[in-house]
């Protein structure tokens, strides 16, 4: 799965680090912090080297992405019209996280209503003394289903997340 990760916020990094720790195809698009050196995400135990990011260059370079993850506030998405936009599948999903009515509907003006898909997420990230990411618990993310026709859109969704370490399951 190809996935963009937009956005610098601990929870996007971590989520998409996962999904890139478990051989997704990530690309990182930073807004603020410069990552050119990287970060390292500890999780269950188990320490995750970003060194070399496979940072976002330009629409034209990058392709389409499968899932977008999009971890700004609602100020800060309107600037991001042309790196989103161009870079959607006609079938991807785009996920804000943290999920907020202002930032979800912001996005949904941004790239239309049909991509963008609410979750609720509860990730648990602290980072240490070195900088390093850490998830204190399994991430949990619930997906949002809005029409039967997003279906099987969101279980190749789960289906990745899932893979990755991230509970998908409905209590």
């Amino acid at each position: 799965m190809r996935v963009l990760v937009v956005g610098d916020s601990p929870e996007v990094l971590c989520v998409g680090g996962l999904l890139a720790s478990d051989s997704n195809d990530v690309v990182f698009a930073p807004v603020e912090k410069p990552l050119n050196s990287g970060f390292n995400l500890k999780a269950a135990g188990v320490e995750h080297c970003f060194d070399a990011l496979n940072l976002y260059k330009d629409s034209a370079t990058a392709g389409l992405f499968d899932l977008v993850l999009f971890g700004e506030s609602g100020d800060t998405l309107e600037l991001q019209r042309n790196i989103i936009r161009p870079a959607l599948a006609h079938d991807a999903v785009v996920i804000p996280l943290p999920s907020s009515e202002q930032c979800d509907e912001i996005l949904c003006h941004i790239v239309g209503e049909l991509f963008v898909v609410r979750s609720n997420a509860e990730i648990s990230v602290s980072i240490d003394e070195k900088g390093n990411y850490i998830l204190s618990d399994s991430p949990r993310m619930r997906l949002e289903e809005r029409e039967e026709s997003d279906s099987w859109r969101l279980d190749f969704i789960s289906t990745a997340l899932t893979s990755a370490g991230i509970d998908t399951s409905v209590a």
